[in-house]
């Protein structure tokens, strides 16, 4: 009853607007556009590509990890336009503009993608690596207005907040997710409280193959404020059970390692939008 409360108003939507009964949303087709397509890129900081190139600041991709967003070999892109917008051309494969309706046009897109991913099993794999990197770097919109200058500089949070402000919210973000994964592994007990949790983060992993920034990480947000609280509140919760808990902190360690390598992968690109933030409007990285 839950789910269909949520999905029915947008089927009936669909049913109006395409003639076709379509549960959910209908933007398959474009996500593989973008996430499985020769030119890598992230909407955290591709906004900021205009901006840089105002200021006379070095592109976005001078601060990617090459080994992980390059495209695959023979494909050479060109340059976006002014504001920043990849149209079709800069991609090794089109969007399917010839077919008329839009739920048809979507499925050959996705046929697309995937013969194009199938075709490029190396990049496909650590592009893969690189959108969850994205998903999980601790920056947000607020940082990035930040970077494109959004709050104004005799304001609060342009002023005296601008450096605090942005520190803060970086610093927060991680931490909540280092410590939200210590209470999922100490303090939350086997059941369905676990189980749902599961479903709920490899759901928020599998979507965010295809396109991937920090706004995705809002769902599971909520749930690390939680599981941070919890921890925070009982430490580890089952201290009886030896063989548990050796699997807790094996889990524990696996993902610690695992989070600290996606952050390493995006990086450069971390340090260059807090930056850009900190240092405001006349920003010099």
């Amino acid at each position: 009853l839950a789910a269909l409360v949520v999905i029915l108003p947008w089927t009936l939507r669909n049913q109006e607007v395409y003639g076709r009964t379509i549960f959910g949303g209908a933007t398959l087709g474009e996500n593989v556009y973008v996430g499985l397509n020769a030119r890598y890129f992230n909407f955290d900081t591709l906004p900021l590509r205009k901006v840089r190139a105002e200021r006379g600041l070095p592109p976005i991709e001078s601060f990617q990890r090459k080994g992980f967003t390059s495209p695959p070999a023979g494909w050479t892109p060109t340059d976006v336009n002014a504001d920043g917008v990849i149209d079709a051309r800069d991609a090794a494969w089109e969007r399917a503009e010839e077919v008329p309706h839009a739920i048809d046009r979507h499925g050959v897109q996705t046929r697309r993608g995937l013969d194009y991913a199938l075709a490029n099993p190396m990049w496909t794999l650590r592009t893969r690596i690189k959108k969850w990197s994205d998903l999980v770097a601790p920056v947000s919109f607020f940082t990035r207005h930040q970077a494109l200058g959004r709050y104004p500089a005799d304001g609060a949070l342009g002023g005296a907040l601008r450096v605090p402000s942005i520190v803060g919210a970086a610093f927060l973000s991680g931490l909540v997710m280092l410590i939200g994964l210590a209470g999922f592994f100490f303090t939350l007990q086997r059941g369905p409280a676990r189980q749902l949790l599961t479903l709920v983060f490899g759901y928020v992993a599998l979507t965010s193959t295809l396109v991937a920034m920090s706004r995705f990480r809002v769902p599971v947000e909520p749930f690390f404020l939680v599981l941070t609280a919890g921890f925070l509140a009982h430490g580890w919760a089952d201290r009886g059970h030896a063989r548990m808990s050796a699997l807790r902190i094996a889990g524990f360690a696996a993902c610690v390692v695992i989070l600290l390598g996606l952050w390493w992968v995006s990086w450069p690109e971390t340090v260059m939008q807090l930056r850009m933030g900190m240092d405001g409007a006349g920003g010099h990285l």
